[in-house]
């Protein structure tokens, strides 16, 4: 995220108050509701990702987890389920293909034989490049009609919502 569109995100010229409670039960309508509205670009988003990566036999689900191994973060089964929200079983059958295909493999933890992390395999690194032009071209045709400010503008905003949503989930769970 750009440094320009995080600050302009920040400093909105609103009051505390008027950004507190954008939502009214007197005019709160559903289908045009930002979680609705997110929600519905989510679906069209990963219906275009997985069409894009259907030529390397590659969902978009997968595309996260070599894409989070390709840039060096660990991760355990555990952690992937949280952040994509997949159930236990469905990501054990997802990181199944994956090794099956010769993209990843899971590493035992010599302190915790129980723990399993995952790493890219180099035939995962080696289709990574190919992917990534795929997933641009369909994000780039997504965002066609706005602005490159547009674009810094709502992954700031998004940014920020993600930060709020992550902290109420936290709260919720008793965290914070």
């Amino acid at each position: 995220m750009a440094p320009a569109a995080q600050k302009s995100a920040r400093k909105s010229p609103a009051k505390k108050a008027s950004r507190a409670k954008p939502y009214t039960p007197e005019t709160y309508v559903g289908h045009d509701g930002i979680g609705a509205l997110i929600t519905r670009c989510k679906t069209f988003i990963w219906e275009g990702g997985d069409r894009a990566l259907a030529a390397h036999n590659i969902t978009l689900s997968q595309w996260i987890v070599l894409k989070t191994l390709y840039h060096g973060e660990e991760l355990t089964p555990a952690t992937l389920c949280a952040e994509i929200g997949y159930d236990t079983g469905a990501m054990t059958r997802m990181l199944d293909r994956l090794e099956k295909s010769g993209f990843i493999r899971r590493v035992r933890r010599p302190e915790d034989r129980r723990s399993v992390r995952l790493e890219l395999t180099p035939t995962g690194r080696a289709i990574y490049p190919k992917l990534l032009k795929a997933i641009v071209g369909e994000l780039n045709a997504v965002l066609e009609d706005f602005t490159i400010a547009e674009v810094r503008l709502m992954e700031a905003l998004l940014g920020r919502l993600l930060t709020n949503a992550r902290a109420r989930a936290a709260q919720g769970r008793g965290e914070g």
